[in-house]
């Protein structure tokens, strides 16, 4: 199974996550949550990789344990809120259920945010890769009757889902969709909310795109099977640099030219991820000209405001086959810095000049 392995646990336990101990900026934060033998000791295959965190498992709790019977498939840590972050991290076990018996009828997981309810995104998801599998968070200290522990196969410092064959595999259902809709589309970001980071003036960057033959879709608005209709149907796709991304990686082709706009500096890990899938090089260079985040300590850059060079970033598009450029339009700079100051003005933000580095 390409070096990849699942142990079977009789009577394997799993605790949720209790306590999360934020990152902050170098500083590696910590979750708690795993997997455990029937005497206690922790299963050091449960343990779950994720960027700039370790997962500490605490011993496991003596009472109050709830007994399940039959046979389940443990999946990790689920990320339940962050669409980009659950498609990246918490798919990668879900390749077991190819490899075991139809007994193992159940895929149990703790919640990253516990006090959350199970997001659509993840049942969707789900019920798209292992259809007829119970979806079991895990809230109590629970024992399993059979317990099968695969590995998370995913890079080992990001802990980022790549196209591993066993991964590809289990994928087959995503990237069989029938393709529908535009052969060029636009993943905006234009209609998330005002809180989160984005562009200034990103109506011009769909005008813009307009003109040249794209259709705009914004993700949040469809179901999954949708969005992987869309990617798979399109031969050119512009991204608004975001979670779409990671959802993108799963099914991309080599054949397809695809595009970012970024908001804030290169991300290459977007790039290592794609390709890993057998999809195209990402094409776009960060054309932030400037980035304005809130004012406050820490400082988030991910809620961040970019003003784009618009010029540059027609020169990319140009070179990259993605557009013609005949009709491109430009935001002046005054046009450009009201849209912040009304930005500041709704959201009673005040807002500072970020260094790129």
């Amino acid at each position: 199974m390409n070096e990849a392995s699942i142990q079977i646990l009789p009577r394997g336990r799993v605790a949720p996550l209790t306590t999360m101990n934020l990152a902050r900026g170098a500083q590696r934060g910590s979750f708690d949550g795993g997997v455990y033998y029937n005497n206690d000791e922790i299963c050091l295959s449960g343990k779950q990789i994720k960027a700039g965190y370790w997962n500490d498992t605490a011993p496991f709790p003596g009472k109050n344990i709830e007994s399940i019977d039959g046979h389940h498939v443990f999946c990790g840590m689920v990320q339940n809120e962050h669409f980009g972050h659950f498609m990246a991290e918490s798919l990668s076990r879900l390749w077991a259920f190819q490899h075991l018996d139809k007994s193992y009828d159940s895929a149990a997981f703790y919640l990253r945010s516990r006090d959350r309810a199970l997001a659509s995104f993840v049942t969707e998801t789900f019920n798209l890769l292992v259809p007829n599998i119970t979806v079991r968070p895990v809230l109590v200290p629970t024992q399993f009757r059979i317990l099968a522990v695969p590995q998370q196969i995913a890079h080992c410092d990001s802990g980022f889902i790549y196209g591993h064959p066993l991964i590809r595999q289990m994928l087959a259902p995503m990237r069989g969709i029938e393709g529908t809709g535009p052969r060029k589309i636009y993943v905006s970001r234009s209609k998330m909310s005002p809180r989160d980071g984005g562009f200034l003036l990103e109506n011009f960057i769909e005008s813009n795109l307009d003109e040249e033959g794209y259709t705009t879709i914004h993700p949040q608005d469809m179901s999954i099977r949708d969005q992987i209709a869309a990617y798979n149907a399109a031969d050119y796709l512009v991204f608004a640099d975001g979670s779409a991304l990671h959802l993108y990686a799963l099914v991309a082709k080599p054949e397809q030219r695809a595009f970012v706009i970024w908001r804030r500096k290169v991300n290459s890990v977007f790039t290592w991820q794609v390709e890993t899938f057998g999809g195209p090089r990402l094409g776009g260079k960060s054309c932030v000209k400037e980035l304005w985040v809130r004012d406050h300590e820490p400082i988030e850059t991910v809620q961040g405001k970019a003003v784009l060079n618009f010029p540059i970033l027609r020169t990319q598009l140009i070179e990259a086959g993605m557009i013609g450029g005949a009709t491109w339009q430009y935001p002046t700079d005054s046009e450009q810095q009201e849209a912040l100051a009304a930005l500041s003005n709704r959201l009673k933000w005040k807002f500072a000049l970020y260094e790129i580095a």
